[in-house]
């Protein structure tokens, strides 16, 4: 008779705990939250290099920041990423780590998320979300960050029931 008893415990305590799932890629972001965003629906892959362009450098670009692998268009944000600006280390590369560290430091200024804590990951799922995904258009990917819908891409995912 324990075992339905121990059966329910397991289940109230896996509803109650995050979940880390790790892929092979650094980071991907492409879940459900990400469907509108697909390679078929025009939006571009970007090499780090070509990202690297769109630094606010050239007044004749945009100004993008990858988060998570996802390209976003921070140029209406100008008084904040635009040249001399506070967040303008960020521009023209994917800085998930940086976002997640809350670092300025160029050394941060990477996709790769090894060895974040936890919190960090919150941090960085928090900005993604509530700030790019809100307030600016997703223009594309970072090269090899693009949506594959035959695997489960997601890195971290926090189920909460």
């Amino acid at each position: 008779m324990a075992a339905p008893s121990l059966v329910l415990v397991i289940v109230a305590v896996s509803c109650c705990i995050g979940v880390q799932v790790k892929d092979k890629a650094p980071h991907a972001p492409f879940s459900d939250l990400h469907e509108n965003l697909s390679t078929e629906s025009g939006h571009r892959l970007f090499s780090l290099e070509e990202l690297s362009s769109y630094n606010g450098q050239n007044s004749e670009l945009p100004i993008y920041v990858a988060v998570k692998g996802v390209v976003f268009d921070v140029t209406q944000g100008k008084d904040y990423y635009g040249v001399g600006k506070p967040y303008n280390v960020f521009t023209g590369k994917d800085a998930s780590r940086a976002i997640a560290k809350w670092s300025m430091d160029p050394k941060d200024m990477i996709p790769e998320l090894d060895g974040l804590t936890k919190e960090e990951f919150d941090r960085l799922e928090d900005n993604f979300e509530n700030v790019y995904m809100k307030k600016y258009p997703a223009v594309g990917y970072v090269r090899g960050y693009e949506p594959r819908p035959e695997e489960d891409n997601l890195i971290w995912s926090r189920q909460e029931l």
